[in-house]
């Protein structure tokens, strides 16, 4: 049982003396599951391997694989039988391996791989061939040190062309990304004899291109063109890679993919996981730049669904981070929290995944208005992407830290932060305005620091890309930021109402935390020129609107807002805020903290805190104070 867990009780009879089974089973050493027999524990087995001699371990093998009835395990038992090369037992070997991938059995597989290598002579013609196939199944085993030790002792020796190109093509799946591109330009060069290995190198190559260093998209787009065109006969994986490639670089240029997602669904199953083979994924990316939210958290949860189900963790990580990203552009922090909290638990079955949590908590905390936690998280995001080339977090930290600094009133150090990410994107040839939505942040900040000339240069690329592309977030923000801009040099009527209505177009696209943004900027606008009820309008709904997203730096820079106007007109029940007023009514009226919640769509944090507001203002301290002050029955 040692040699051979879960035998049947047939099977074990063939090698075995019934006899003695029966005397097994009589003591305990043995126990029957239905059909199949079993040590009774763990422990027996490994004492009766480690005290057994090799012959009788590969003379038991050898009886084994005459009688088991599933050809891979008949193949591992004539594997270990045998003491050293036979090539026609290899070729059997070799092909229960690839039995046991489309079982699902990876690690199967790879142990398999691993015998049928040692049974091939180190000249026969099969042998480089099966080195690259365990080599392959020990990668999807997620065994990578091994696969890349394998590779890297005999890279050397494979024969220029095709074989060492594979050769290539694995080692850069272990490599870092540096030593992944080095791997992959050695891999174009000698795969022009293959064009399907060409392919999927060009495909790889793309990906690092658009998705890593984010430069020269329109060269990737053709490139992973050029790839789908080779990989035709390499293969369903193959060809999803190419369309999952050419998707990514058709986003960043502002494109459409549902043909792409056509082309890959009519593909016949795989083995790839899903967040390398699903087009989906990118095409819900590009719902979020264009601010359809709804649309793309409807495809990310459909795609965590059938994570969960195929029992993906790297998939699932995935996914949820494409969740809160899609969170952190509606600007709701208690849904981006949320999805943290699920993130963690999956993150907990794949250790490497530890790193993008910084990159997510510097964009969660410029949305909560956390100005010094937020440079610190950028500053150490920016310092690993440097470090390992990932210029996508780069630009994502500089994003981070210039939100910060916005909200901190320094327009300057977010001018520098903000033009750097709008400048690479326009030098790379990234044309969808909302892969990385700087543009209204940028200009608002040029506009502060009065570099206008500039800012409306900002606004000219970013109203012609929108325009182009029918790009809803593009549309409300070239609105939001001309109007900025022309607000700059004084108050206009028809500016302040263009800025209004950017406001009300984010908020119909479910982005809140963009339109108390734009409220916030017009009402600053509106009491910097002495228009007071407008400005008190403006601001209030800014406010609340921050509050109810949670996100209370930005909530309390709006009050500071409010403090600042003039002429404050007390509102009913002593100065209370229409929030305040509202939340004072709900509790007056016998509503609990957790029902005012419910019905305001806001957490009992902030019905806390507005509560603690109210009861200092109107100086009492109780619910039933509350109540007769505001003449609710007690």
């Amino acid at each position: 049982m040692a040699l051979s867990p879960g035998l049947t009780g047939e099977e074990l009879a063939a090698v075995v003396d019934p006899l003695v089974i029966e005397d097994a089973r009589a003591s305990g050493v043995l126990v029957a599951d239905g059909t199949r027999v079993r040590a009774a524990h763990p422990l027996l087995a490994a004492a009766a391997s480690g005290r057994s001699r090799a012959a009788e371990r590969r003379a038991l093998h050898a009886a084994l694989g005459a009688v088991v009835d599933d050809p891979v395990l008949r193949a591992r038992h004539r594997a270990l039988a045998a003491a050293g090369p036979d090539a026609g037992l290899a070729g059997e070997v070799s092909a229960a391996a690839a039995r046991a991938v489309g079982r699902g059995a990876v690690a199967d597989a790879a142990e398999l791989a691993g015998q049928a290598l040692r049974l091939t002579a180190a000249g026969d013609s099969r042998y480089d061939a099966r080195l690259l196939a365990l080599a392959r199944y020990l990668i999807d085993a997620g065994e990578h040190g091994r696969a890349t030790g394998l590779l890297a002792e005999r890279i050397g020796a494979l024969p220029a062309g095709p074989v060492r190109a594979a050769g290539y093509l694995l080692l850069g799946e272990g490599a870092d990304l540096r030593g992944e591109e080095e791997y992959l330009a050695r891999a174009i060069a000698d795969s022009a004899a293959d064009r399907g290995l060409r392919g999927q190198a060009l495909a790889r190559r793309a990906m690092l291109q658009v998705m890593s260093r984010v430069e020269r998209i329109a060269e990737a787009e053709l490139m992973a063109g050029e790839a789908l065109a080779a990989v035709s006969s390499a293969g369903p994986d193959a060809e999803r890679r190419a369309l999952v490639a050419l998707a990514w670089a058709r986003v960043l240029r502002g494109r459409g993919v549902e043909d792409l997602a056509e082309r890959s669904a009519a593909l016949p199953p795989g083995t790839l996981s899903l967040y390398e083979s699903s087009v989906d994924r990118p095409a819900g990316v590009r719902l979020a730049f264009r601010g359809e939210l709804a649309r793309a958290r409807e495809v990310f949860r459909g795609l965590l669904a059938a994570a969960e189900q195929r029992g993906e963790v790297r998939s699932g990580i995935v996914f949820i981070v494409q969740l809160c990203e899609v969170g952190l552009r509606a600007g709701d922090t208690f849904e981006v929290t949320r999805a943290l909290g699920e993130w963690d638990q999956w993150a907990a079955l794949e250790p490497d995944a530890a790193g993008v949590r910084a990159r997510l908590q510097a964009s969660l905390a410029a949305v909560r208005g956390d100005p010094g936690r937020t440079l610190a998280l950028a500053a150490e995001v920016a310092a690993a992407s440097e470090s390992n080339r990932l210029e996508w977090d780069r630009l994502e930290a500089l994003r981070a830290a210039g939100l910060a600094d916005l909200l901190a009133r320094r327009p300057e150090q977010a001018v520098s932060s903000l033009s750097e990410v709008w400048e690479r994107t326009v030098r790379e040839g990234v044309e969808d305005p909302g892969a990385f939505p700087v543009a209204a942040d940028l200009v608002e900040a040029q506009a502060e620091a009065g570099r206008l000339q500039a800012a409306n240069e900002v606004t000219e690329r970013l109203g012609g890309l929108a325009a182009a592309q029918q790009h809803p977030w593009g549309l409300a923000t070239a609105q939001r930021s001309a109007a900025v801009v022309a607000l700059a040099d004084g108050y206009d009527e028809a500016a302040a109402a263009q800025l209004a209505q950017a406001a009300a177009a984010y908020r119909a696209l479910g982005l809140g935390f963009d339109s108390a943004r734009a409220l916030l900027v017009l009402g600053r606008t509106q009491r910097r020129f002495k228009k007071w009820a407008a400005a008190r309008q403006s601001l209030e709904q800014a406010r609340w609107e921050f509050e109810r997203l949670g996100c209370p730096g930005w909530a309390q820079a709006a009050a500071a807002e409010l403090d600042r106007v003039s002429g404050r007109r007390a509102a009913p029940g002593g100065g209370l805020t229409p929030t305040e007023q509202r939340v004072a009514d709900l509790v007056a009226s016998g509503l609990s903290n957790k029902e005012v919640a419910a019905q305001l769509f806001v957490s009992v944090y902030i019905v806390e805190a507005h509560l603690s507001r109210v009861y200092a203002k109107l100086g009492i301290r109780s619910r039933t104070q509350l109540a007769r002050a505001l003449g609710a029955p007690a």
